[in-house]
C-alpha cells in the first residue's frame, strides 16, 4: 500500500508549488515590497514637531510617546502602527530625535522628531 506522499509523487503530483505559482507569489511579494519602499521614501522626508513645557535643564514635564508620534504622522497623512516605531522609551527632553520606523522586515525609514520648548 502506498502512502499519500508516495501516491502523489508516483502520479507526478508534487506537494510543492509549481514554478508558475512560485513566480506569481514572488511577483506579488516584489510588488508589496515596492509599495513599502515607496512609503519609506516618503517617510524619510517627514519631520514632526512637538511643543512641550520643560524645566531649566531641558527636561520635559511629561514625555512624547510613540502614540503621540503616530497621531502627528496621521495628521500628516501617514497611517503608521505605533508598534512600528523603534522607540525604547518615551522622549523626555528637548531636542532633535531620529526615530526608525520598521515598515516591513526588509524595509525601514527614519523620521525626524523635533521637541521644542512651549
Amino acid at each position: 500500500m502506498l502512502s499519500h506522499t508516495q501516491w502523489r509523487t508516483s502520479r507526478g503530483i508534487s506537494r510543492h508549488r509549481s514554478r508558475h505559482q512560485q513566480r506569481i507569489i514572488e511577483a506579488e511579494r516584489q510588488k508589496q515590497l515596492g509599495e513599502w519602499n515607496a512609503l519609506a521614501a516618503k517617510l524619510n522626508d517627514v519631520g514632526v514637531t512637538f511643543r512641550r513645557e520643560a524645566g531649566e535643564n531641558e527636561k520635559l514635564f511629561g514625555s512624547v510617546t510613540n502614540r503621540d508620534v503616530v497621531e502627528a504622522l496621521a495628521e500628516e497623512g501617514f497611517e503608521v502602527d505605533r508598534r512600528w516605531l523603534q522607540m525604547d522609551e518615551p522622549l523626555r527632553s528637548i531636542g532633535l530625535f531620529n526615530i526608525d520606523v520598521r515598515l516591513h522586515p526588509e524595509v525601514s525609514a527614519t523620521i525626524k522628531v523635533f521637541v521644542i520648548r512651549a
